[in-house]
């Protein structure tokens, strides 16, 4: 196992929109010089989809030669990292305006 993760959370949750959703979020410290592909010396994958159709996703990622980004049904866009809560913040409020609401503290998925 490679000693530089942060974090891997997976958790399945219902919304009020009636969907069953996976949440899987992945985070990686990257150790110094980092681009800004990689704000803070983070590389990070986080995906929430749909259980009964995963084409139906949300994804925050980054990687090399490629900055911060969402992926929302087939449309790419970029973000700013601000900090790792900001940007959590952004990929849940993301999720729940893709799927419906569902109720989770920052750091409990």
């Amino acid at each position: 196992m490679n000693d530089n993760w942060v974090f891997r959370r997976e958790k399945t949750l219902e919304t009020a929109g009636g969907y069953l959703i996976r949440i899987k979020m992945k985070l990686k410290k990257i150790l110094a010089p980092y681009g800004q592909e990689f704000p803070s010396g983070y590389k990070f994958s986080w995906i929430a989809y749909n259980v009964k159709n995963d084409g139906e996703r949300v994804l925050f990622d980054n990687h090399t030669n490629k900055p911060p980004h969402i992926h929302t049904n087939g449309h790419e866009e970029y973000f700013t990292w601000i900090s790792l809560a900001e940007s959590e913040k952004l990929f849940l409020a993301r999720v729940q305006q893709r799927f419906g609401y569902f109720e989770i503290e920052l750091g409990k998925i």
